[in-house]
């Protein structure tokens, strides 16, 4: 078969580019890539890809028009507060800071205004040239977020065989392009629930093929392998993997790290704190102040110099390090989730403190670490493990030394069981018969 993949966030999607470097073993794949991530994407392209240069696009004042009302009035998610956070994080990216405040008074604008414009209309109402080479293809694969709407208006308007990879453990939660005109792999029963209910998916729509970037778990985090492994830092540790890309938090996470470190100097003067900066991050000038804590180290040699992408070497590398560690702390993060699969107790920063900025209408780290994905699977959940003081950190270490980290496996080993994890190898199966499965309906039509 000839599977077509619309692509984009290439650098920073390893997984991605395993998956497909499997089934172009099996099948002709063809990218679908946007102009100006021509040059990225065939740099980084798995040998044996084709690529087409997606030309949908019309410029004309009604798709202009369409263009502003569903930036403005398109539907959100139940979860708000997620989509928030996500658009916080699109504007932080911006150099410009003039350009930052106007997009930051448009966001707060839209989120009082009536969210009435679906998706599917929005996309039924889009003029779009035909311009893109389709010729060829039996499948259509897209991932969340979508990486262009006017090749997705087209796909679904004639009735093209389309699947939408549900990427992230929170997409469901903060994006809002979710057409009910495809149909949908989600990573797990949990999260096909949370598509039906917070997007309204039909559920019949939707099917379970895995975490792709489980993939990484299932190649590097089986036990006897990292037994085998060596450690990187002869220090009994806990490593805190940072959570937050929005750099208007990024302080306030910094700050927890450094009072969690003096904490932990208190309690297990020996151990150190190992701080790995969070990955989509693009400054880590940030995380330079906690140099100063004489117990910190930063993990912070594991990205390229001059993208997002890791090497499977440091992805091996993220793992043992995990699983040498004593504990592993987040602030709601998927590696937080990851942890989980390795027998290191995973634990959610969840301070009391936090709990000020509750109900208040700012960015804040509360409704960070409040987030729906967070609470539903790892915070809110019987015998989750919490740090909530830093008094308790202490606590936690204290008792990890005097019986070893078997104490706080028990929600390591129940997180697992509601994300199957599956080889890069078993997901290219489950697209294959996506695809085919596809071809059965167009067939009985």
């Amino acid at each position: 078969m000839t599977l077509a993949f619309a692509v984009h966030f290439f650098d920073f999607r390893n997984d991605v580019r395993v998956l497909l470097a499997e089934l172009v073993q099996r099948h002709t794949i063809v990218l679908l890539v946007r102009p100006e991530d021509e040059a990225q994407i065939r740099e980084m392209a798995p040998a044996g890809c084709q690529i087409r240069l997606v030309r949908e696009r019309v410029a004309s004042a009604s798709n202009a028009l369409w263009d502003r009302l569903f930036l403005q009035f398109g539907r959100l998610p139940k979860s708000r507060q997620n989509f928030y956070l996500m658009e916080i994080f699109k504007i932080s990216i911006n150099p410009d800071a003039a350009v930052r405040q106007r997009a930051l008074a448009r966001l707060r604008w839209r989120m009082r205004l009536p969210a009435w414009l679906s998706y599917d209309r929005y996309l039924n109402n889009l003029t779009y040239s035909g311009q893109t080479d389709l010729s060829g293809i039996d499948a259509f694969f897209c991932f969340t977020d979508i990486a262009d709407n006017y090749l997705l208006a087209r796909l679904v308007r004639e009735q093209r065989p389309v699947s939408i990879y549900v990427y992230s453990w929170d997409h469901p939660c903060k994006h809002i392009r979710y057409t009910k005109r495809a149909r949908y792999l989600a990573w797990s029963q949990g999260m096909a629930d949370d598509l039906v209910e917070l997007q309204g998916i039909p559920r019949q729509a939707i099917e379970v093929l895995g975490a792709n970037q489980f993939g990484y778990v299932d190649r590097y985090a089986a036990p006897a392998l990292l037994a085998q492994t060596p450690r990187k830092w002869a220090e009994r540790y806990i490593y805190f993997g940072c959570a937050i890309g929005i750099p208007d938090l990024v302080e306030a996470e910094v700050g927890v790290a450094r009072e969690l470190a003096r904490a932990l100097a208190t309690a297990m003067p020996d151990w150190r704190l190992v701080v790995r900066p969070y990955p989509v991050l693009r400054a880590w000038h940030h995380y330079e102040t906690l140099r100063a804590e004489p117990n910190v180290i930063l993990d912070d040699a594991f990205r390229s110099k001059t993208n997002l992408s890791v090497t499977e070497e440091q992805i091996a590398e993220k793992f043992a390090s995990i699983y040498h560690a004593e504990a592993f702390l987040h602030m709601g993060t998927t590696l937080g989730l990851e942890a989980c699969f390795v027998d290191t107790p995973s634990f959610l920063v969840d301070l009391e403190r936090f709990a000020a900025d509750k109900d208040a209408a700012k960015l804040a780290l509360w409704p960070f670490v409040h987030q729906y994905q967070n609470d539903k699977y790892l915070g809110d959940v019987p015998g989750a493990n919490k740090i909530t003081s830093a008094a308790g950190l202490g606590q936690v270490a204290r008792r990890i030394a005097a019986e070893g980290k078997e104490a706080y496996l028990p929600f390591n080993r129940e997180a697992r069981r509601a994300f199957p994890v599956r080889s890069f190898a078993a997901l290219a199966d489950g697209v294959q018969l996506a695809a085919q499965a596809w071809q059965s309906k167009i067939g009985s039509r």
